[in-house]
């Protein structure tokens, strides 16, 4: 407990001198958000062991270093920004490096009356009223890290689909790490609200960095209205020293479509949080993930589907490919409160371990208190089949060629779910690359 202790005082003290440079804004509701934000972090520190959900992700290697925050400076290499670039998609694209906004390199497009993409910096000043929001839909309570992007909340992304509006090309908010030699932190912020019968789709992605540690604590909140549709989309792909530690709370209104697909590709240590609240009836709720993991990385998912409401649906579907040491964990919770009659849930891990050294956890669980539901929840943990691969050796292909063509084929039932033809390509390429080899 004493790194614990240790480490959560760098942040006290980093916080009184991020302080006295916000100058007015200390005076802001914002703040008054970010000194309760900071108490709360104060009294919990950083997870250890001790905590259940942190049990298997230890982040003793995260607290035993200091990060500096992130300057509006340190640029990537025009190369570094071409590698991870979505061109084809099209629309709107905010730029981030290390979380601070980048106009000289983002492109606002054309987006009809009333729709808002900008950066958070910007609409805090700019749009205070649409921004009561932020803070009630990410759970800080116990969430030390989600505590913490609030304390330092500076900059980040804002979306607002008004009321009817509907947008045709996606929004892509792109957070790429910085170029610098020392550890650098960042606490990306994301809102995006979704307004009745509103239509879009939002991409949300981090990329870049590599040999230098670096800190992503990021926290994405997302409210939609009744009959709001929304896909949102989001794709990490940092490099192998960074720690990526991520939050999404979502909450659903009466008739609601919500869509969402995770893809962690990068980081050494990265564990991704969601939480989704169908907080009314006839409400459609879909989660996917793929996660890819080799070497010593770490990946984990953790994820709560809430049903408060009669008649809500809600898919989840999450696979992993590892190998090496690589070790992964996936825990899935499906909560059905008692008003929640005729919920219909489906939870799913699938999991292929390429090496005799990668471990996964999986532990699905489903918490159930009405008694007129259609339930479901499973996990597997195993490796390719051997009738399978016997199958296409037989027919000539070698033992490589065989397994790339099997783990391809299982990551695929994701990556062929992404709707956005431009951004299915680019993963379908970039998953590709990674088990070319047989080594995700």
């Amino acid at each position: 407990m004493a790194v614990s202790s240790d480490a959560r005082e760098r942040y006290l003290a980093r916080f009184a001198d991020f302080e006295r440079h916000l100058n007015g804004a200390r005076r802001s509701p914002v703040h008054a958000r970010r000194r309760t934000a900071l108490a709360r972090f104060a009294e919990h520190g950083f997870p250890t062991a001790r905590d259940e959900d942190w049990r298997q992700t230890s982040l003793a290697a995260l607290t035993r270093l200091e990060f500096a925050p992130a300057t509006a400076d340190a640029f990537p290499a025009a190369a570094e920004i071409e590698r991870f670039a979505l061109p084809a998609l099209g629309g709107t694209q905010l730029v981030f490096i290390d979380g601070i906004y980048a106009p000289s390199l983002s492109t606002v497009a054309a987006l009809p009356s009333g729709v808002v993409a900008m950066s958070l910096a910007q609409a805090l000043e700019e749009r205070p009223e649409l921004l009561e929001e932020l803070g009630r839909h990410a759970v800080e309570e116990d969430q030390p890290f989600t505590a913490l992007n609030t304390a330092f909340l500076g900059d980040g992304a804002f979306v607002h689909l008004p009321e009817g509006t509907g947008i045709t090309e996606p929004i892509h908010l792109h957070f790429l790490a910085g170029s610098t030699n020392t550890p650098t932190l960042c606490h990306p912020r994301v809102l995006i609200l979704v307004g009745p019968g509103a239509r879009g789709t939002v991409v949300e992605s981090y990329a870049g960095g590599d040999g230098v540690p670096r800190l992503t604590n990021a926290v994405t909140e997302i409210a939609l209205g009744e009959g709001a549709d929304l896909d949102y989309y989001r794709v990490q792909q940092e490099g192998s020293a960074t720690f990526h530690l991520a939050d999404l709370g979502v909450s659903e209104a009466r008739d609601a479509r919500f869509r969402a697909s995770s893809f962690a590709l990068g980081s050494g240590l990265a564990r991704h949080q969601v939480r989704t609240v169908l907080d009314g009836e006839g409400i459609e709720s879909t989660l996917n993930g793929l996660y890819l993991a080799g070497g010593e990385q770490h990946l984990a998912n953790h994820t709560l589907v809430e049903h408060r409401q009669p008649h809500g649906v809600s898919h989840e579907l999450y696979k992993g490919i590892l190998t090496d040491r690589a070790t992964a964990v996936f825990r899935g919770r499906i909560l059905v409160h008692q008003a929640a009659q005729q919920t219909d849930a489906y939870q799913a891990n699938r999991n292929l371990l390429l090496s005799a050294e990668a471990e996964v956890s999986a532990q699905p669980q489903l918490e159930i208190y009405a008694d007129d539901v259609k339930c479901s929840h499973g996990a597997t943990v195993g490796r390719l089949d051997d009738e399978a691969l016997f199958y296409l050796r037989s027919r000539g292909i070698g033992q490589a060629d065989a397994v790339r063509v099997l783990t391809r084929a299982f990551a695929g039932e994701i990556v062929d779910r992404v709707r956005p033809a431009a951004l299915r390509e680019y993963l379908a390429e970039r998953v590709g690359e990674r088990l070319a080899t047989g080594r995700p």
